[in-house]
């Protein structure tokens, strides 16, 4: 069977990707169809899921989505808060957090009602460049081949390494952990992010007086965390943050990911292309992961099938991200006097200086 496109990854990029592009082209998805549970909570930005809704998945979205109308960042042990405000950029909400596996159900609800042919569980052996198309050999299925091939299978893609991509890879030595806690009163809808000497803890409004709860730490840091009965850790978890959202009640299920950054300069030869986390995993520091692939879609969505065009549109857009991202980890993790200050006269000046503000927070919302 023979395709016009073949996308490689059935989760939130590949499926979001094959949905926006199905109107335009014979296209193929290859799904391994993993069926664990997704526990993620994402945010997603003001572009996201405006996104979502030209994609005709927010509806399905909306009543598992949390608003965030205020951001409130500061540095544990050090003076300096900025603040952003939804009023303040003209939006209803700087955006949105919602449990993944709302996305992906919705995702895949709308996937089926599209003319896209879906090969699950399938698992991608092999592939060959032909003269004119690229033919994939993929495990208990038959051979299939393409015009065009997008990797859209994450971080550790399949794609990636078969086609021998170079990729910068930086070991940050840490971990995430992510897990929901329940408060005593509501959150307002303000999203927190509370900056300490190895990383941070994001407090980000869930429904009904719950939070999701991501603390980036070293990954020693983060193991001895996970080890602690729900009790001992919701003490230091108190400790850590403070009491901006008040007495916390209780922790769910706590989840750890380790955090590395992939970068991959040249995402596009050979009529392959990759995107999402395949192409640039960034820290979730700046939460612009998932945020910025869907950007990338979006972008697809005008230039395809002219991928030096999209390539040309993104290349700024991703190396800004992978910097913020990436300079954010730095610069909180600096603890010396010279920079605590300077770090501090930062914050306060970003809470008081509109345009300063303005810009930093576009970047990511």
């Amino acid at each position: 069977m023979s395709y016009d496109l073949v996308i490689v990854g059935g989760g939130m990029v590949g499926a979001s990707l094959a949905i926006a592009l199905s109107s335009s082209s014979r296209i193929a998805l290859i799904d391994a169809g993993i069926q664990s549970e997704d526990a993620r909570l994402i945010a997603l930005n003001h572009r996201s899921y405006s996104f979502f809704e030209k994609l005709g998945v927010w509806s399905k979205l909306i009543s598992h989505a949390a608003p965030i109308e205020e951001v409130h960042v500061s540095f544990r042990k050090h003076f300096g808060i900025t603040r952003l405000r939804a009023d303040q950029m003209n939006l209803s909400a700087l955006g949105y957090v919602v449990p993944a596996k709302y996305i992906n159900h919705a995702l895949n609800e709308k996937l089926n009602s599209c003319d896209v042919t879906v090969i699950k569980p399938a698992k991608l052996k092999n592939i060959i460049q032909q003269e004119k198309n690229i033919l994939l050999e993929i495990e208990n299925h038959a051979d299939i081949s393409t015009k065009y091939l997008i990797g859209a299978d994450g971080t550790h893609s399949t794609v990636r390494e078969l086609m021998k991509f170079k990729t910068d890879v930086l070991d940050y030595h840490q971990s995430a952990l992510v897990t929901v806690t329940e408060l005593s009163r509501s959150h307002y809808s303000v999203a927190y992010e509370r900056f300490h000497e190895h990383g941070a803890i994001a407090m980000l409004p869930l429904k009904e007086n719950r939070v999701a709860t991501i603390w980036s730490d070293t990954a020693e840091n983060i193991s001895v965390l996970k080890a602690l009965s729900d009790e001992e850790f919701l003490i230091q978890l108190q400790k850590s943050f403070g009491y901006r959202l008040g007495k916390l009640q209780k922790i769910n299920q706590r989840f750890v990911f380790p955090l590395k950054k992939y970068y991959v300069e040249n995402p596009f030869k050979d009529n392959v292309l990759l995107i999402g986390n395949a192409a640039h995993t960034l820290h979730p520091i700046a939460a612009q992961g998932l945020n910025l692939a869907l950007q990338e879609i979006d972008v697809l969505m005008q230039c395809y099938p002219d991928f030096e065009k999209f390539i040309s549109e993104m290349k700024n857009k991703i190396e800004r991200a992978m910097n913020l991202s990436h300079r954010l980890t730095e610069i909180f993790a600096m603890d010396f006097f010279g920079m605590s200050l300077a770090r501090s006269l930062m914050m306060l000046g970003l809470d008081v200086s509109g345009k300063a503000k303005e810009y930093f927070f576009r970047e990511v919302v």
